[in-house]
């Protein structure tokens, strides 16, 4: 029954954006993520993800008489090339299709120019609490504490006080052994738990090589999870502790206790977050905007616990600032 209801938007596409005759069995279609919209060189239909999306819902109305489609866009997941346009992808392709009614959140309404009356603006839609577990949202914290155009650390140090006061435990650590003694303590006191080491897209190898020695991350590297293998290491394999899972495997994912690695790519240099790095540098040309990239690689790793958090900052003296960054925040080692 799932399958009905829930579908990958890849299967999606396959089925719908071509041959345009195809008209799905529901009138009313929900669009998960729609920040990450493909534009049309990614997609490579001529024509975007939003476009195709209302060219399907003109096809579902002339059968049904009625469409609705609704995209729930959040900020700061983009990492993905393909993916920066954005709002501006669905403002086109509302443009282009000119008898759809918008409804919308102010925040958003305000950033999106249509043709004609035909924009609403309703609040009532926007959801202004992220709640992953337990009823705690922890995006106030990650925004002050690591977005690099506007990081304040006594703001990050005051949302870091009110998350204290839950239930959510964060703590840091440039020990790879007192990682593993907490998994023994884990698995004794919470044995359903899952926990596992998680690490940005840009990870530097050289990094990793300092803390974990023999370590390979690299493409296909034996200690990094491929895609085929996200499920069983989900599953229970993170646990064992010997991979590290990227933000492409764990990007909408959750475990109890994840494992972030800060590995040299997005570090605290004269207190300010940078970008730096052979992996970033390396893949540079392929976005509009790396630093956002990398920042946002960050956004989703911080963002993944249900229960507890480490933070491992490897012993590299390039590290030594961002390590002070998180004590003097509060944070208590491990």
């Amino acid at each position: 029954m799932g399958e009905n209801a829930i579908q990958g938007m890849k299967e999606f596409k396959a089925t719908f954006f071509s041959p345009k005759v195809a008209v799905p069995e529901q009138s009313i279609l929900i669009f998960d993520e729609a920040q990450r919209a493909w534009d049309a060189e990614k997609l490579k239909r001529g024509f975007t993800e939003p476009e195709g999306l209302f060219d399907i819902g003109e096809r579902i109305y002339s059968r049904r008489g009625y469409t609705v489609l609704i995209g729930l866009y959040g900020n700061g997941q983009v990492i993905y090339t393909g993916e920066e346009a954005g709002l501006s992808l669905w403002e086109d392709a509302l443009n282009k299709h000119s008898d759809w009614i918008v409804l919308a959140s102010k925040d958003l309404a305000d950033k999106i120019q249509v043709t004609g009356e035909r924009k609403v603006v309703d609040n009532d839609p926007f959801l202004p609490t992220s709640l992953r577990a337990d009823f705690i949202d922890c995006s106030k914290w990650v925004e002050e504490a690591i977005c690099y155009t506007h990081t304040n650390l006594s703001k990050a140090k005051s949302e870091f006080k009110k998350l204290q006061k839950t239930s959510m435990r964060i703590c840091v650590t440039r020990d790879f052994s007192k990682i593993q003694e907490r998994a023994v303590n884990i698995d004794k006191d919470h044995p359903e738990w899952k926990y596992g080491m998680l690490v940005s897209n840009f990870a530097e190898q050289n990094i990793i090589s300092k803390a974990l020695p023999g370590w390979n991350i690299g493409f296909n590297g034996s200690n990094a999870v491929s895609m085929r293998e996200y499920g069983p290491w989900f599953n229970g394999g993170c646990k064992e502790l010997t991979k590290v899972c990227s933000v492409y495997g764990n990007q909408g994912l959750k475990l109890d206790c994840p494992i972030v690695v800060f590995s040299g790519d997005y570090i605290r240099y004269g207190n300010k977050w940078m970008t730096r790095g052979y992996q970033r540098n390396k893949q540079q040309e392929k976005y509009k905007d790396i630093d956002t990239i990398v920042e946002n690689n960050y956004r989703v790793l911080l963002t993944r616990a249900r229960k507890e958090m480490i933070i491992f900052i490897p012993r590299d003296e390039i590290l030594d600032e961002t390590y002070q960054y998180f004590i003097d925040m509060g944070m208590d080692e491990l």
